[in-house]
């Protein structure tokens, strides 16, 4: 989301702030995974446009070889800040009232649990238990394999539920 959204920043440029856009770019698609093929088809798309910006001086492919160099692990944490001084366009910071994060957090969650005091409920991956438990009764004696053709689940899932299933059975029989 960070990328694209940085990506319709373009409209903002200024003349002199070409070079730092696309430089500004790199550091995002760094940030955001973003393939080195993806940020450079996206940023030769942007030459034509950022070309209008001054015809007499046009931004040119070195300019945008120049500034993809960015493309780097070390870029990674290039401060908002500071993207925004030398790009000259403004990045609204996270909205958290002068909170720390850890405090908006906090919060967030209060806020969460009162609305829906049982938000983990239903949550979560379902147990497959029932599933082998009904494949064993039908199946009392089937081994592992023929459990793995059947379900498609795994020969540990297999031992796992039929250890408890035998020990069920046991307890019910005493």
């Amino acid at each position: 989301d960070l990328y694209d959204w940085w990506k319709r920043q373009l409209t903002k440029t200024k003349y002199h702030h070409r070079y730092f856009y696309i430089m500004s770019l790199a550091c995002y698609a760094v940030k955001c995974g973003i393939s080195e093929e993806e940020l450079r088809t996206d940023a030769y798309s942007f030459l034509e446009y950022l070309n209008l910006k001054s015809p007499t001086n046009p931004f040119t492919e070195d300019d945008i070889e120049s500034a993809l160099e960015c493309y780097n692990e070390s870029y990674r944490t290039f401060p908002r800040e500071d993207i925004e001084k030398i790009t000259g366009i403004e990045i609204p910071k996270n909205k958290r009232n002068g909170r720390k994060q850890y405090k908006h957090l906090q919060g967030a969650r209060a806020i969460r649990d009162i609305n829906n005091p049982n938000w983990r409920d239903g949550n979560g991956r379902k147990s497959v238990q029932d599933v082998v438990f009904a494949f064993l009764e039908q199946n009392p004696n089937a081994k592992a394999k023929d459990f793995c053709k059947q379900t498609g689940m795994h020969r540990a899932t297999f031992f796992k539920y039929k250890k408890i299933w035998n020990q069920t059975l046991r307890f019910l029989d005493n």
